[in-house]
């Protein structure tokens, strides 16, 4: 049963990884270091625990989002706080366990717009435009970071920040998604694609 063993995870740190993006930047070993890195130090200073989200599965190995968290987990000295979903889930079951997160990591936009969606303050960790131009619309410009320059210090900065404001940022995401939904001048394809996840 996922929704109860992320119920069990709760408090816990979203993350939606992708090897996509980890090759993107050129030496996906360290991209996967780094991101153990990162999340291993979170587990150690806030007691919470890892949630890896597959947003895609398939249909070959190379596209499953579940197998580079396999990877990245593999890495982390607390892998036993660190839970990946392996089943399967329909877009609607994933997005509701998503909105679970406390805060959110996210290598895809898809899963980062599910993250964002429900109001969860989210790290967008970019390899494209399009990321950076949701983020902007919901006035998340600053908790994008670069996939390329990804550090370890950096990453986890940006996620106690998200911590420290989550009360605030969460009513900023919550009266965003408003003006989304009744939006008629904001970019078509952001607002689609975040329609989409409402």
């Amino acid at each position: 049963d996922y929704l109860r063993l992320v119920s069990d995870a709760h408090p816990f740190i979203g993350v939606s990884v992708s090897n996509l993006v980890a090759d993107h930047t050129g030496n996906a070993d360290k991209f996967r270091e780094t991101m153990a890195e990162a999340l291993d130090g979170m587990v150690d200073s806030t007691g919470m625990r890892v949630v890896f989200f597959a947003h895609v599965t398939g249909p070959h190995d190379s596209k499953d989002d579940r197998l580079e968290a396999s990877k990245v987990r593999e890495l982390m000295e607390h892998a036993d706080s660190a839970l990946i979903l392996e089943e399967e889930l329909a877009p609607q079951m994933l997005k509701g366990l998503i909105a679970m997160s406390t805060v959110f990591v996210g290598c895809r936009m898809h899963a980062n717009i599910a993250a964002l969606s429900s109001a969860v303050p989210t790290v967008a960790i970019s390899y494209s435009h399009k990321s950076n131009g949701i983020m902007a619309m919901l006035d998340m410009n600053e908790f994008v970071l670069d996939s390329k320059n990804l550090t370890v210090k950096g990453l986890q900065m940006k996620i106690r920040e998200l911590l420290e404001r989550r009360s605030y940022l969460h009513e900023v995401l919550s009266e965003k998604m408003v003006a989304v939904r009744s939006s008629s001048t904001l970019n078509f394809e952001l607002v689609e694609g975040l329609i989409r996840e409402l």
